[in-house]
């Protein structure tokens, strides 16, 4: 599998000759959104899906693909992904696409984003787990996608491997769709487990999963939250036991995929 058949997939589904002149700008979305994605080491655009092409690219996508931002383009990016994970991606791409036109309503499908993982290789040779984030931030008159604004950040810190599920979170309140199986390149909204994170964990004992997700230890922990260390250190083991994590980093990889920290 190589990474132009991903974008010969984006070419059938998305891009057209005829591009409207748009009047979409950056700057009212980057904010609020930008804040809704995972902090750390990351690059991020907003690919325009009529003619596939880069706007608003960040300086840090050097560090990931050795191009710059001016020269970047959609081969750089899938490039830098192993060749295993190609047939991977492109699995999760059909079935992102099915779920944003063939299953979400007209006006549902700027109340999504999509969360996945990939491994890659940067331009110093080092093996790289990213996260991959997407927000569709405008449709056509038709409701086709027009503008995506994407964020790729290294998670290699934590004990997550990717592996072929996908995420669909909601932006306004409504039911996500965690860890759906793309192995059949269709979206099925019975693919997900039945139990997940968001389940198991109570209020308090996720407000300490994103306190330790921003690596807070239990002594600043128990300051911020005015409880003991105790407590705390309590929290901590029945949030190992209860989601069966050997540590803080396999747990936050895990709460990641599963919306908590997304």
């Amino acid at each position: 599998m190589k990474s132009s058949e991903i974008i010969q997939f984006w070419e059938s589904k998305y891009s057209t000759v005829e591009v409207a002149q748009s009047n979409f700008n950056l700057q009212p979305f980057l904010h609020g959104f930008l804040s809704a994605f995972s902090p750390g080491h990351s690059y991020h655009y907003v690919a325009n899906f009529k003619n596939l092409e880069l706007k608003f690219v960040s300086d840090t996508v050097i560090d990931f693909t050795g191009v710059s931002k001016e020269k970047v383009t959609f081969h750089d990016l899938l490039a830098v992904a192993d060749d295993d994970q190609h047939e991977m991606i492109k699995l999760k791409e059909q079935v992102t696409y099915d779920f944003y036109f063939n299953y979400l309503s007209l006006e549902e499908r700027k109340k999504f984003k999509v969360v996945y993982l990939y491994k890659m290789h940067d331009p110093e040779g080092r093996s790289r787990i990213i996260l991959a984030q997407a927000l569709p931030l405008s449709l056509d008159e038709d409701g086709n996608l027009e503008n995506v604004l994407s964020v790729h950040t290294d998670v290699s810190y934590l004990c997550v491997q990717p592996d072929n599920s996908v995420s669909y979170f909601s932006l306004d309140g409504r039911k996500s769709y965690v860890n759906i199986n793309t192995a059949q390149g269709k979206f099925d909204p019975d693919a997900q487990p039945s139990r997940n994170l968001l389940d198991v964990l109570t209020p308090r004992e996720k407000e300490i999963v994103s306190l330790l997700a921003k690596g807070l230890s239990s002594k600043e922990i128990s300051g911020q939250l005015h409880v003991s260390v105790h407590t705390v250190n309590k929290h901590r083991k029945n949030i190992l036991a209860k989601t069966q994590c050997a540590n803080t980093s396999e747990l936050v990889g895990h709460c990641i995929m599963a919306g908590l920290l997304v």
